[in-house]
């Protein structure tokens, strides 16, 4: 696009004739072609070292059972996808969650982590009401993990249809309008 403009406006100042169409052209596909390779040689190093670490993209605190972090850890190898686990808070089965969730709102505090994943099934909609509105004071982005359901689709949404929010999880062909 850019270098459509810039054509645009040597032709309209008429300042494009001390220019040879064959250089312009050739500038044309060489820029494209070393911006092409620069991005992919840019994705690559990057990819790369976030997977050995170097770049972390965002620092997580993961809140749930210890069983269930250490499966969603084992899974879905959250440093391979440029994420620090800086953190875990374990929420202890035994009823009583409110040291649990205190201390998960002083780990949130001290490690000052970007994002907090709620690692509980779905179902036990309580706890994780519990656990996110005391997770609610501190600055960070608070997810929900995912179920291992939603492993089998290529491309999960949620879609807000007046007050009601549905994850919708498969879409006939072609479908092109939100709902």
């Amino acid at each position: 696009i850019a270098f459509l403009y810039t054509l645009a406006i040597s032709v309209m100042a008429k300042s494009g004739a001390e220019l040879s169409r064959g250089n312009v052209i050739l500038l044309y596909f060489a820029g494209i072609g070393a911006i092409m390779l620069w991005r992919w040689l840019v994705i690559r190093l990057v990819v790369r070292a976030s997977k050995t670490g170097q770049v972390a993209a965002r620092r997580v605190l993961l809140v749930g059972e210890r069983a269930a972090i250490e499966a969603f850890a084992r899974r879905y190898q959250p440093w391979n996808l440029g994420f620090e686990i800086v953190g875990q808070a374990v929420l202890q089965s035994n009823g009583n969650l409110e040291p649990d969730l205190d201390r998960a709102a002083l780990i949130g505090r001290a490690l000052h982590p970007d994002d907090v994943f709620v690692i509980l099934p779905w179902s036990d909609t309580e706890t994780i009401e519990r656990v996110v509105d005391r997770l609610m004071t501190l600055p960070v982005s608070i997810h929900l993990g995912p179920e291992r359901i939603l492993d089998r689709f290529a491309k999960v949404q949620i879609i807000k249809v007046s007050d009601m929010a549905t994850l919708c999880l498969a879409r006939p062909p072609l479908t092109f309008l939100e709902v």
